[in-house]
């Protein structure tokens, strides 16, 4: 089972897979740059990716993971990399991504955002 960067050596068991990975950090933290860089390596691994944007437009993360050197399209096209948009309801705007909601009440998610089975 392929490790996950950086995460993995702080905990002190493998992470199981089907878990979950939830960060919460400061905006000016390094955990921002970190989350991508796990994503990333993930990705490259072929694992399987849901991530969340909460202060970031949708297409600057997927510039930053095609610098990372993946095939954003075809990721996406996938299944494997599917980006939430939550940025634009944090704007009062409506998402126009596939991933995306028009609230940040988490009871309306359920209906906003595609399941992994959906993707």
């Amino acid at each position: 089972m392929p490790r996950i960067a950086l995460i993995e050596d702080l905990t002190s068991e493998p992470i199981e897979p089907g878990s979950q990975l939830v960060v919460e950090y400061d905006p000016a933290s390094q955990w921002y740059n970190a989350s991508l860089t796990i994503a990333a390596e993930w990705l490259k691994t072929g694992g399987t990716v849901r991530y969340c944007t909460f202060t970031q437009p949708c297409d600057v993360i997927r510039s930053k993971f095609i610098r990372f050197g993946l095939d954003v399209k075809e990721m996406e096209k996938s299944g494997s990399l599917m980006i939430y948009d939550l940025y634009s309801a944090t704007l009062g705007k409506k998402s126009n991504e596939k991933a995306g909601v028009d609230s940040l009440k988490a009871a309306d998610w359920e209906r906003s955002i595609p399941s992994a089975g959906d993707a």
